[in-house]
């Protein structure tokens, strides 16, 4: 039987590999398997007897507490403002590891809508942006025909840089 090459793997995939190898039933013997996967026999056993580390340990704590946080704040808080909460409370955490715990476990942050700036409530009014007051602030012609003569609009523009495209000047002003 000719091996395969060695895969160069991360430690989390090496890790999620011996644990499909335990977990699966499979009838096949046990050697083929870690080849399949890139990882070595040996490899397997020593993880088996090894056990959690304690930072895996510490992250199962810390993610019991993330989602206690996420909770509170009605799944609000974004990684920043979970670590200023937390560490508040006494924990020592960085951002990156709440990120990557929340990241894992699947807690994501409802996002705010943002209102557009100048809508309006009501479906009869129009925003406060096309009124003629903010476009007379502005230096605009309220009237369609001022601001067609005065070539506010995209069709006089369109016509403007055709003429000039077909007279031959190449600037793109």
């Amino acid at each position: 039987m000719t091996s395969l090459p060695k895969r160069k793997f991360t430690a989390e995939i090496r890790s999620q590999a011996v644990k499909l190898v335990r977990e699966s039933a499979l009838p096949y013997p046990l050697a083929p398997q870690c080849a399949t996967l890139g990882v070595s026999v040996s490899g397997y056993y020593a993880w088996r007897r090894r056990g959690e580390t304690p930072k895996q340990r510490e992250d199962v704590r810390l993610l019991e507490r993330i989602r206690a946080v996420h909770a509170k704040s009605r799944a609000t808080y974004g990684p920043r403002r979970l670590c200023d909460e937390l560490r508040a409370a006494g924990e020592t955490v960085g951002r990156h590891r709440i990120a990557r715990l929340r990241r894992q476990a699947g807690l994501w942050c409802v996002q705010r809508r943002r209102s557009l700036r100048g809508a309006t409530t009501g479906h009869d009014r129009q925003p406060e942006w096309t009124t003629g007051s903010c476009l007379r602030k502005r230096g605009h012609s309220t009237s369609p025909v001022a601001r067609s003569i005065s070539g506010n609009t995209s069709a006089s523009g369109r016509r403007r840089r055709r003429a000039r495209a077909a007279s031959g000047c190449r600037s793109a002003g």
